[in-house]
């Protein structure tokens, strides 16, 4: 295969990349391991060289130990594009009080790079190193570890897709050709699956739309469909960088305070004007900022930097050659990539777009998505509820994320507890859109007839329940190559569950190429004594304090959803956190134009 096995293309992108984003979800930094710089500088992560080149996977993984900040890192492969976020935490899990854990199969193969390894195994895997010793069996026996059977990864995922790295043109046809319904198996049967594992099978089984022509005036929010290589230098001339004086450099070669170099004004250029004069030696023309370099000047120095005398300038030091001039193409050259395909069309990127003269750009087709809501209890906002029933408020949160993430939205309206109604709404929905939420009746109660509404259409479902709460309620189905993602009834529930699941799915069918949401490390302020046997997503505010980023659980009083503009991941098992404690935060509501 050689050595770029990794770029081989894996669902749109780069197999490296699926490596990545999966174990984004779960560790605080990623290191690559190459000896080329900056082949992988795409995908965000730290590049790191071997220590030890030529000694193989010990060689990587000594180089991981020697420039990790952290006290345990988890190795894998660059091409094992079926990891899960699961089985690492499951590992890392497992590595308590070990120095290393590393997979054991029932034949009694190991697997090292899926391997979780301390800080304690740095000295023995470099003695094995120093000695000229390459193999892993050998540094094993150096450490104290922690050998995982596979009948207990088994509990987790299937060991045999786990572990699937590409080695061979026949492994890669093999992973183009697995279904979702193979990867997503082991989640049908009813049991709740992880946020992560959910957001993968959901991401599967989305791809961009095709691209159209959008004028550049109304591509704000949208995401390019094609490469766009710039028809010309940016800037197209050599321009000044301040207001000043254009001169020759070596006229300013003796210069110095005590000896002063005098220079004769010859012309004034404004921006958007051009010197009909040349600079010749001991001349200098005035400029302003953005106006082109006239002919014979290589230099300019700022006017703060003179001494003006009549029709003359005085020179106290040496001007170096080039100094405050942006040279033609220096921005961007022609046939320089002006902007990548999948780029979101921000603002600065439209003035980019417009300096380069794009009138209309080539941007993928802004996906619809039809939102219904279900329930007896509920009625339109305009009315007044009678005892028992409650105004129907989900339709307008969905509908006002889907608008700020630049998707178009069909609000298809309440519909009753039945399900062969849901079921003709929901057909109605995929008719007319490329996704499908619905919110409420997804849980398991007698009323909660959306997953019947879904047998009923022959959907095939992907996952049931969500490992988290609040959301749990949440499952996920595709019917003719469409998602269709039933949302808990619940506000709170229905925000997280949008904001974590669906909305990757929608940047990808948008075409972006970054999709997943952003994950940082923030100091609590606040006491949450609560235990959580159950993964817990919490409603919070991100401040900054001393330059330290902090997060509050009290914001929005009695209404969270109001005041937060993150979402705390509280790991299941904790016996509750304090203030001070490190938590997992994900951006859910910066500003952005995505």
């Amino acid at each position: 295969m050689g050595s770029d096995k990794s770029l081989l293309p894996f669902l749109d992108k780069p197999l490296i990349c699926q490596v990545v984003n999966e174990l984004r979800e779960v560790v605080e930094e990623i290191l690559i391991v190459s000896n080329r710089p900056g082949k992988y500088g795409f995908t965000g992560a730290k590049e790191i060289g071997d220590i030890y080149p030529g000694m193989g996977p010990l060689g990587g993984i000594h180089a991981g130990l020697a420039a990790a900040e952290n006290e345990r890192i988890f190795v894998c492969a660059c091409d094992m594009p079926f990891i899960t976020g699961r089985l690492v935490r499951f590992m890392l899990e497992m590595s308590r009080g070990f120095d290393a854990a590393v997979p054991r199969m029932s034949n009694n193969h190991l697997q090292p790079l899926f391997a979780v390894y301390s800080k304690a195994c740095l000295w023995p895997v470099e003695k094995c190193l120093r000695d000229g010793i390459s193999k892993i069996i050998e540094f094993y026996r150096l450490v104290n570890i922690k050998y995982v059977d596979e009948a207990a990864i088994r509990e987790i995922v299937e060991p045999e897709k786990a572990f699937f790295n590409v080695n061979t043109l026949e492994d890669y046809r093999k992973i183009k050709d697995i279904k979702i319904k193979k990867s997503c198996g082991t989640t049908v049967q009813g049991r709740s699956v992880s946020l992560e594992d959910a957001r993968s099978a959901l991401l599967q089984v989305v791809k961009p739309l095709t691209d159209e022509l959008v004028p550049l005036d109304q591509a704000l929010g949208r995401v390019l469909g094609q490469d766009i290589l710039a028809g010309e230098n940016v800037p197209p001339f050599d321009r000044s960088s301040l207001d000043g004086y254009a001169l020759r450099s070596r006229d300013t070669e003796d210069a110095g305070l005590l000896h002063p170099v005098a220079l004769e004004v010859i012309d004034k250029v404004p921006a958007g004007c051009v010197s009909g004069k040349k600079v010749m030696p001991g001349t200098a023309v005035q400029i302003m900022t953005g106006a082109p370099v006239p002919a014979g000047a290589d230099a300019v120095v700022g006017k703060e930097e003179i001494n003006r005398d009549g029709e003359y300038i005085n020179i106290t030091r040496r001007v170096k050659v080039g100094s405050n001039i942006v040279g033609a193409g220096e921005e961007l050259a022609a046939g320089d990539l002006a902007a990548a395909r999948g780029t979101v069309v921000t603002p600065v990127l439209a003035g980019l777009l417009a300096s380069l003269g794009v009138q209309e750009t080539p941007c993928y087709r802004r996906p619809r998505v039809a939102v219904i809501s279900t329930g007896d209890e509920l009625v339109d906002a305009g009315l007044t509820p009678v005892q028992g029933k409650i105004r129907s408020s989900n339709s307008f949160i969905l509908e006002g994320f889907c608008r700020r993430c630049h998707v178009e939205p069909l609000v298809l309206g309440n519909v009753k507890d039945d399900a062969e109604e849901i079921a003709l709404c929901i057909r109605r929905g995929l008719e007319q859109a490329e996704m499908v939420i619905t919110t409420g009746g997804v849980s398991a109660g007698e009323y909660d007839l959306v997953k019947r509404a879904l047998a009923v259409l022959d959907a095939e479902i992907l996952f049931h329940q969500l490992d988290i709460k609040p959301g749990s309620p949440t499952a996920a189905a595709v019917k003719d190559g469409k998602p269709i993602v039933a949302l808990s009834g619940s506000p709170a529930a229905a925000v997280i569950a949008f904001q974590l699941l669906v909305l990757p799915a929608l940047k990808k069918v948008k075409g972006q190429v970054e999709y997943l949401p952003d994950v940082v490390s923030a100091t609590l302020l606040d006491d949450y004594p609560k235990p959580s046997p159950q993964r817990r997503i919490l409603q919070g505010r991100m401040i900054f304090k001393d330059g330290e980023a902090c997060v509050s659980l009290a914001c929005g009083r009695g209404i969270p959803l109001l005041g937060s503009n993150v979402l705390v991941d509280v790991p299941g098992g904790s016996s509750g956190l304090g203030a001070g404690d490190k938590v997992k935060v994900y951006l859910v509501n910066s500003i952005d134009w995505n």
